[in-house]
Formats: C-alpha cells, structure tokens, sequence
C-alpha cells in the first residue's frame, strides 16, 4: 500500500486529509462573510451561523473564526454577539431596523 507523503505525519503515521493544516486564514474568512453582507446574502439584522458551523464550512478552527469576527466587528459590520449567541450583522447607522 502507498501513501501519498502528503498525507504522513511527521512521526511517519498516516493521517487524513482532514487533518492537514488549513490554508484558509482569518482574513480569508472575513473577506467572504463581508462580501456576503455586501451582497446582501446576510442582511442587517440576521444572525451569522454559529462559530462552530462557521469553522465547519471554512474547514477552519473556531479560533480562525472568531479573529475572522473581530475584524468585522471592528468594521462595524457585525453586531456584538453574547456567549452563545451567533452575532449578527450590523444596521447600517440612520438606516431603519430590520
């Protein structure tokens, strides 16, 4: 059986490509959810998925996620959220509610 060097750890173990290092960065991250909010994908006043299926779907670490949300946050793009509550995107100022 081969495998591919790619998929070895350093102690010679084979691992899965799951568990490879992620190339998607913070800034990765908060780019496409400001573009979704440019878009008008995420509107003011909706809620962004949780952390956890935001670090899912980017294939990131929740950590990733949430510098990713203190960018935007300090965009003031993002509402600020309570301890297990998903943030949500800011109203614009002057602009009426959701």
């Amino acid at each position: 059986m081969s495998v591919d060097p790619e998929h070895v750890s350093a102690t010679g173990r084979k691992r899965s490509p799951r568990s490879q290092p992620s190339r998607v960065t913070s800034r990765v991250v908060a780019d496409t959810l400001r573009t979704r909010i440019d878009t008008g994908v995420l509107r003011p006043g909706e809620r962004l998925p949780t952390q956890a299926e935001l670090a899912e779907e980017f294939g990131v670490e929740r950590g990733t996620v949430r510098e990713a949300l203190r960018i935007l946050r300090v965009e003031r793009l993002l509402a600020g959220s309570s301890q297990g509550s998903p943030a949500t995107v800011a109203v614009p100022p002057g602009a009426v509610g959701p």
